[in-house]
Protein backbone atom coordinates (compact mmCIF):
# COMPACT_ATOMS: atom_id res chain seq x y z
CA UNK A 1 0.00 0.00 0.00
CA UNK A 2 0.96 3.54 -0.54
CA UNK A 3 1.56 6.17 1.88
CA UNK A 4 -0.90 9.48 0.62
CA UNK A 5 0.54 12.58 3.11
CA UNK A 6 -1.83 15.89 3.38
CA UNK A 7 -2.25 18.26 5.39
CA UNK A 8 -4.00 15.73 7.59
CA UNK A 9 -0.96 13.63 8.29
CA UNK A 10 -0.50 10.29 6.73
CA UNK A 11 -3.14 8.13 5.49
CA UNK A 12 -2.86 4.58 3.92
CA UNK A 13 -4.71 4.27 1.08
CA UNK A 14 -7.13 0.94 0.70
CA UNK A 15 -5.35 -1.39 -1.98
CA UNK A 16 -8.58 -0.98 -4.21
CA UNK A 17 -8.84 2.52 -4.41
CA UNK A 18 -5.14 3.45 -5.07
CA UNK A 19 -5.31 2.13 -8.97
CA UNK A 20 -8.39 4.36 -9.42
CA UNK A 21 -6.95 7.58 -8.20
CA UNK A 22 -3.96 7.23 -9.51
CA UNK A 23 -5.76 7.01 -12.80
CA UNK A 24 -8.04 10.18 -11.73
CA UNK A 25 -5.12 12.04 -10.69
CA UNK A 26 -3.33 11.56 -14.09
CA UNK A 27 -6.51 12.11 -16.25
CA UNK A 28 -6.79 15.55 -13.94
CA UNK A 29 -2.76 16.73 -15.36
CA UNK A 30 -3.44 15.29 -19.13
CA UNK A 31 -7.59 17.57 -18.89
CA UNK A 32 -5.28 20.63 -17.37
CA UNK A 33 -2.44 20.66 -19.98
CA UNK A 34 -5.05 20.23 -22.90
CA UNK A 35 -7.11 22.84 -21.60
CA UNK A 36 -3.79 25.18 -21.36
CA UNK A 37 -2.93 23.87 -24.48
CA UNK A 38 -5.75 24.37 -26.73
CA UNK A 39 -6.51 28.08 -24.68
CA UNK A 40 -2.95 29.30 -26.27
CA UNK A 41 -4.26 28.02 -29.70
CA UNK A 42 -3.21 24.07 -29.91
CA UNK A 43 -5.37 21.36 -31.71
CA UNK A 44 -5.08 18.50 -28.92
CA UNK A 45 -7.34 16.49 -29.91
CA UNK A 46 -5.39 13.75 -31.59
CA UNK A 47 -3.17 13.48 -28.54
CA UNK A 48 -5.34 13.68 -25.91
CA UNK A 49 -4.89 10.36 -23.14
CA UNK A 50 -8.73 9.26 -22.01
CA UNK A 51 -8.43 7.48 -18.93
CA UNK A 52 -12.09 7.52 -18.48
CA UNK A 53 -12.82 3.51 -19.30
CA UNK A 54 -10.14 2.51 -16.89
CA UNK A 55 -11.33 4.85 -13.99
CA UNK A 56 -15.15 3.80 -14.52
CA UNK A 57 -14.23 0.40 -14.58
CA UNK A 58 -12.01 0.47 -11.83
CA UNK A 59 -14.13 2.02 -9.82
CA UNK A 60 -17.00 -0.89 -10.31
CA UNK A 61 -19.18 0.55 -13.46
CA UNK A 62 -19.54 -2.09 -15.62
CA UNK A 63 -21.88 -1.01 -18.35
CA UNK A 64 -19.94 2.08 -19.78
CA UNK A 65 -22.43 3.97 -21.81
CA UNK A 66 -21.80 6.93 -23.80
CA UNK A 67 -24.03 9.25 -21.22
CA UNK A 68 -21.50 7.51 -18.62
CA UNK A 69 -18.37 8.60 -20.13
CA UNK A 70 -19.93 12.31 -21.16
CA UNK A 71 -21.02 12.38 -17.43
CA UNK A 72 -16.89 11.72 -16.70
CA UNK A 73 -15.24 14.11 -18.98
CA UNK A 74 -17.56 16.98 -17.57
CA UNK A 75 -16.44 15.99 -14.59
CA UNK A 76 -12.81 16.34 -15.05
CA UNK A 77 -14.08 19.52 -16.86
CA UNK A 78 -15.76 20.55 -13.75
CA UNK A 79 -12.18 19.97 -11.20
CA UNK A 80 -9.57 21.08 -13.87
CA UNK A 81 -11.08 24.34 -13.59
CA UNK A 82 -9.58 25.69 -10.53
CA UNK A 83 -6.92 22.88 -9.87
CA UNK A 84 -3.99 23.86 -8.63
CA UNK A 85 -0.85 22.73 -9.89
CA UNK A 86 0.92 20.96 -7.63
CA UNK A 87 1.17 16.97 -6.75
CA UNK A 88 -0.74 18.49 -3.39
CA UNK A 89 -3.62 19.81 -5.02
CA UNK A 90 -3.77 16.79 -7.34
CA UNK A 91 -4.31 13.98 -5.08
CA UNK A 92 -6.57 15.99 -3.27
CA UNK A 93 -8.64 16.90 -5.96
CA UNK A 94 -8.34 13.17 -7.52
CA UNK A 95 -9.79 12.44 -4.23
CA UNK A 96 -12.93 14.55 -4.59
CA UNK A 97 -13.28 13.21 -7.97
CA UNK A 98 -13.48 9.57 -6.78
CA UNK A 99 -16.17 10.06 -4.24
CA UNK A 100 -18.15 11.65 -6.74
CA UNK A 101 -17.97 8.92 -8.96
CA UNK A 102 -18.43 6.76 -6.25
CA UNK A 103 -21.79 8.37 -5.57
CA UNK A 104 -23.12 8.20 -8.95
CA UNK A 105 -22.37 4.68 -8.80
CA UNK A 106 -24.46 4.28 -6.00
CA UNK A 107 -27.36 6.73 -7.51
CA UNK A 108 -27.61 4.47 -10.59
CA UNK A 109 -27.86 1.55 -9.09
CA UNK A 110 -31.17 2.23 -7.68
Amino acid sequence: MKLVEMKLGVVRLPADIEIPLYLIREGLKAQKLFNDLSSVGFDDSRFYTDFGDAVLKTTGFTELTDELKAWYLDLLEKYTENLEEDNDGYTRVAFQVYMEILMERRKRKR
